[in-house]
Parts: structure tokens; sequence; C-alpha cells
């Protein structure tokens, strides 16, 4: 989930090629569908090996995400899953200094889209979310886990600080993982996939 231009189709991308190299990323165009994929490759979580499927929702579809999130609580046997929120502090992928308007525009969307789910009485919750607050490398040389890099992960965090305490609070007990990346450097994209076959684990 997330708003367009947040980079959720790229993150797509390097969830299903880790390898993809940094152009390709910047080449990908906004996803105008919704696209479902699987790894080739499982993810190994001890001595399990999950084989997640990947949905990618368009951001300006609302209805169809939560119609996605409906399908999961009315038919048949629903399988684990995470949600995945992606937020970035701008819309391109040059930007000097972060577009606040756009930080604005994404805590209505996140309001709209995943605190609507988690509060639902409809919706079946699902195991965890995960915020990935993505393009890290506008504004960082090095990657987020540097202890080098620390100041500008704090600063990184306040941009977001209320989206976040948003989401917890909405979540209640639920698992709730925040990750600082890039999906053009292929910055927290291992962490992420952890954490979504970890969910796997979660209660329904």
């Amino acid at each position: 989930l997330g708003e367009s231009l947040a980079g959720k189709t790229a993150i797509s991308r390097m969830l299903l090629n880790p390898d993809a190299p940094e152009e390709e990323i910047f080449a990908i165009d906004p996803s105008l569908a919704k696209t479902q994929s699987r790894p080739t490759e499982p993810i190994q979580i001890g001595p399990l090996n999950v084989h997640p499927i990947y949905i990618d929702m368009v951001g300006t579809k609302y209805g169809e995400m939560l119609d996605e999130f409906l399908r999961r609580s009315w038919f048949g046997m629903r399988p684990r899953c995470a949600v995945l929120f992606v937020l970035a502090p701008t819309k391109g992928s040059a930007a000097a200094s972060p577009d606040h308007e756009f930080i604005d525009i994404q805590y209505g969307v996140i309001k709209a889209q995943l605190e609507a789910a988690l509060t639902s009485k409809v919706v079946r919750k699902p195991g965890s979310a995960i915020l990935f607050l993505n393009k890290f490398d506008l504004f960082s040389e090095l990657p987020p886990q540097d202890t080098k890099a620390r100041k500008e992960k704090e600063e990184f965090l306040k941009l977001f600080a209320r989206h976040i305490e948003n989401i917890k609070n909405a979540a209640g007990t639920m698992p709730i993982r925040v990750i600082v990346g890039s999906a053009a450097r292929n910055w927290g994209i291992h962490e992420l996939r952890e954490s979504i076959a970890t969910s796997y684990r979660s209660k329904k």
C-alpha cells in the first residue's frame, strides 16, 4: 500500500530480484493495475522455507485495496499475510530536501488505507504491518544501518513520526515493523523480506 510515486512498484521488483541494477529501478513506471507475483526462491526462516506472494496495489485505487482486505476476510482459507505500506519523503528520485506537502498527503493516505483496515470490525487483520520508509539514499550516502548515518536516519524518521505513531495506535497488539531503506540502493530489502516471512508465524 501507499501513495502513488512513493516507490511501491520498485520495492516489489527488488523483493523479487534483489540484484536488479539501480538503473532498472529508476526506469520503473508506477503500476497501472494490481499485480501478483511470487519469487522463484523461498525465504528461509530457521527450518522454514516461506514462499510469499507479493501483491502490488495501485496507489490511487482505494476501492481495490479495500476489496483485497475484504476478499481475505470473507472467502475460504486465508494465508497469513503482512501489509506493507511504503512512505517516501519526495515523489522524485533526485530531491535535495523533503517535500513536506507530499509527506502530509501520505499522512492522509495512510489513515485512509491502513488505519481504516486495522480498525475495521469487518476486515480480517493481517499478521503484521510493515512501514518501509523509502528513498533514504536521497539524504544519505551511507546505508541506514551504518552508525555514521545515525543522525541522518534520526532526521529521516522524524519526517514520518506521526505516520508511525498513528499506525502503532491503530494496530493495538498487532506487530508493527518500521524499516528505513532505499529500493534504488537495495537498502533494507533483506530486512523487509525477513519481516514478511516472519509474519507467517504471527497469529491471524
